[in-house]
């Protein structure tokens, strides 16, 4: 954190931020109701309908910024969370999210074994060494448990957008079961999302390389967070992305923005 002290419950004023508390200042007004989340929140529900029958799980959320998705997963079992950011940890603990710890997906603090399922859902792209993040996952969850993985996509619309969000690499579906793979996992499943909004998205982010229109990769960012406060917007998105999200169970899109990766600890 740039080496600033920020005191347990405490968040620093908007002038003091870094772009990456910025950007969880933002997700934590947003992350609720936002179309993207929301159809992600979706896409998770399906795959934890599809491999486990019963609750009670044990659930590590790696990277679980301001505690979203905890919430969610919660109707699956129990949840733990872990984030490297001081400040990710103060949100989670004011809404009360009390199982979350400060620790890096490199050297996560729990046992061996402990997890019965573990997800990093958009955090793989922002570790330098994915290959060690996925072993640790891999460490923490029983044999026979999952590690879920949802990823950026598509390396040829790599953007400033990548750069703002702190993002490594894109994904393809070979690159992401490979890490997988040579984590020592089982691929269940690999399969792309977000297609149907793909063409604008490309677009848009193609375009932002060139060096007169590179202001398009910043606003790339802001339309994607201001346009979900738009009610009837955000909402068409929503169905957008959800049906996409339905058909993906019988459709095996070519590609996508986004993937989902599902692996077996074996």
């Amino acid at each position: 954190m740039c080496g600033r002290k920020l005191t347990e419950g405490s968040n620093p004023s908007p002038s003091a931020m870094t772009g990456e508390e910025r950007l969880l200042q933002i997700f934590n007004e947003i992350e609720l109701f936002h179309w993207w989340w929301e159809g992600r929140r979706f896409l998770i529900r399906q795959i934890f309908g599809r491999y486990f029958t019963d609750g009670g799980l044990k659930i590590l959320d790696v990277g679980c910024g301001t505690g979203g998705e905890i919430s969610f997963l919660e109707k699956f079992g129990k949840v733990w969370g872990v984030d490297k950011s001081k400040m990710a940890v103060n949100y989670c603990r004011k809404k009360g999210l009390n199982n979350v710890k400060l620790g890096e997906a490199t050297k996560l603090p729990y046992p061996g074994r402990k997890f019965d399922s573990v997800g990093l859902f958009d955090v793989l792209e922002h570790i330098k060494n994915d290959r060690l993040a996925l072993l640790e996952a891999k460490r923490v969850t029983r044999r026979g448990g999952l590690v879920i993985i949802t990823v950026p996509a598509t390396p040829f619309i790599w953007s400033k957008h990548d750069v703002l969000q702190g993002h490594y690499r894109r994904y393809t579906g070979t690159s992401l079961a490979g890490v997988a793979k040579a984590a020592g996992m089982k691929v269940e499943e690999v399969r792309y999302f977000n297609i149907l909004l793909m063409p604008p998205i490309a677009v848009i982010r193609i375009l932002s390389r060139w060096k007169m229109l590179a202001g398009l990769g910043e606003y790339d960012s802001k339309i994607n967070f201001d346009i979900s406060k738009v009610g009837w917007i955000n909402w068409l998105l929503k169905v957008i992305f959800k049906l996409e999200i339905g058909m993906g169970r019988v459709l095996d899109y070519p590609v996508g923005v986004s993937l989902v990766g599902v692996f077996r600890v074996v």
